[in-house]
């Protein structure tokens, strides 16, 4: 047990407020100094009463269980609620470091600020904007670079998170890209954000790998998915893609025996966007729609030709569109009923992309592709741990 006598200090400090009470109508600014310099006192003799328990032995005693001398001071700061309480003597001996339990503990909060102010950051919060704010709590005035340097400590999660082996049986892939713009050499450009989701046979997803690319470009497209095949994930039953012949082609070249799974979501969009005649628009969704809330394949055909005849004539285009590589708007049926409508549809990757957009819309560009990556993969963790309870129940689209 250490003691410690402040009755000292305490008198003289309260004598001291009592004369600023008289000078001055907010007091807090020289409380917050008095405490700092109150914990400073502890912090001191904490350390140095662990550093003579390590050394096993009192300032000047003489004894044969004596490990070591003390070696002068060196100085730490420490952050804590009541500021950056700076200048702490740490005592410092002639051998190895000595570790101190205070410093430990700082450490867990030092990380503890760096996640939050990660995940404020990450949030949507400007740089300035997160300055202000824990500088308002913490009364700690953090930089612009030092913003950045957590940022930065991503970069080393991201590669383990690209090396990480797939082991879960992934029954479904999900394929489909955003859209971000990024400067590089000054010049501002678009990429594609090309993400693959997978999904267990029991409902459960997970966003296995991302790529920035230029476009939905089959080679590029090839290289995620080769990455997938290489950390374990060498097969699939179905892959669910919006259309893409890039995604299409890239799909078929890694894993040629997959069945391919049209969004059907994105099919009804492409039939709104040929519609020739704007009042049609309702009725065709509408009609549309009918088709995949049948219960069997043979049903949804049926559904399908009903619909054609009936609209071939007045929307043409609209219809022949509707109809190419129709076969593969309904592959869901091949598999169990409970898990058509994780299938159907992108929309288990498309929950992330409206939650990513949200989010780095206030930023409007990234400097770099750096930058980009490393923003985009914080985001997909946050993202990721809000949305692990996906299930029926979500607020997707479902037809």
């Amino acid at each position: 047990m250490i003691e410690v006598n402040f009755d000292g200090h305490y008198t003289e400090r309260w004598r001291r407020v009592k004369e600023y009470l008289v000078q001055a109508e907010d007091p807090w600014s020289l409380i917050k100094n008095e405490t700092q310099a109150t914990m400073k006192a502890l912090m001191e003799k904490f350390t140095d009463h662990e550093f003579r328990n390590q050394i096993k032995a009192n300032g000047y005693e003489r004894n044969s269980d004596r490990e070591d001398y003390r070696n002068g001071y060196r100085r730490r700061d420490l952050r804590t609620t009541f500021g950056t309480v700076k200048n702490i003597r740490v005592p410092r001996g002639r051998k190895a470091n000595y570790k101190f339990s205070l410093f430990k503990r700082y450490q867990r909060r030092h990380d503890e600020f760096d996640t939050a102010v990660l995940w404020a950051t990450l949030g949507g919060m400007s740089q300035k904007r997160t300055k202000e704010m824990f500088k308002g709590i913490m009364g700690n005035d953090i930089s612009e670079s030092t913003i950045s340097r957590i940022l930065q400590s991503l970069d080393k999660q991201l590669k383990e998170y690209r090396r990480f082996p797939i082991v879960v049986n992934y029954k479904y892939l999900i394929l489909d890209g955003f859209w971000i713009h990024v400067l590089e050499g000054g010049v501002l450009t678009e990429k594609c954000v090309m993400c693959a989701m997978g999904i267990t046979p029991s409902g459960e997803s997970d966003l296995l790998g991302f790529m920035l690319i230029k476009a939905e470009a089959e080679i590029s497209i090839r290289s995620l998915l080769h990455d997938l095949y290489q950390r374990g994930l060498t097969e699939v039953d179905l892959i669910i893609h919006d259309g893409s012949k890039g995604i299409e082609a890239a799909s078929r070249w890694v894993y040629p025996y997959a069945q391919h799974q049209r969004c059907i979501f994105h099919k009804q969009m492409n039939l709104l966007q040929n519609t020739k005649n704007h009042k049609n628009k309702k009725p065709l969704i509408k009609d549309s729609q009918r088709i995949f809330k049948a219960t069997t394949k043979s049903q949804a055909i049926k559904l399908a030709e009903t619909f054609k005849k009936q609209w071939m004539k007045k929307e043409p285009k609209a219809i022949k569109n509707f109809f190419k590589d129709f076969d593969q708007c309904l592959a869901y049926f091949s598999y169990p009923k409970d898990h058509h409508p994780w299938i159907k549809t992108t929309n288990y990757l498309e929950l992330y992309f409206k939650q990513i957009r949200r989010r780095i819309r206030p930023i409007g560009c990234f400097r770099n592709l750096s930058s980009a990556q490393r923003y985009i993969f914080g985001l997909i963790k946050i993202i990721g741990h809000k949305l692990t309870d996906i299930r029926l129940n979500s607020k997707v689209h479902t037809f």
